[in-house]
């Protein structure tokens, strides 16, 4: 007796293909949605790096995108410094002056879910 999923998890479509149908077509908005992190009112596009508030577009450096995208993928978790640092290929007083800016670039569009330190873990993603 096993599980049967829900869905066909079994079909794959190449929607390059010419013959593919309109229901077929459908499917890459899918996949699209997918490439999006939520966490509270903060969404950003893993494939473009495009950052919103509560659907208002926030201007992030290509710098604080690649911290806030690296504290998106486990928000609500505490990420060591030094786990962060490496990720990002910084030194961890670096990563602290990215975490300080990228803090007060997301307080000034108005964004509640900011980068907290947690003293002697390291940062977490938490809605203030």
């Amino acid at each position: 007796m096993g599980i049967t999923p829900t869905f066909d998890t079994s079909t794959v479509i190449d929607t390059r293909r010419p013959d593919a149908t309109v229901t077929d077509r459908a499917l890459p908005s899918a996949r699209v949605a997918s490439t999006l992190m939520r966490f509270g009112g903060l969404a950003m596009d893993t494939r473009t790096g495009a950052t919103q508030w509560c659907g208002r577009a926030i201007q992030l450096t290509v710098e604080d995108r690649e911290t806030l995208a690296n504290l998106m993928r486990r928000a609500g978790q505490i990420v060591n410094r030094r786990t962060l640092a490496a990720a990002l290929s910084v030194t961890v007083d670096r990563l602290d002056e990215r975490i300080e800016r990228l803090r007060d670039e997301l307080r000034q569009a108005g964004a509640t879910c900011l980068p907290c330190r947690v003293d002697g873990l390291g940062y977490v993603l938490w809605r203030c």
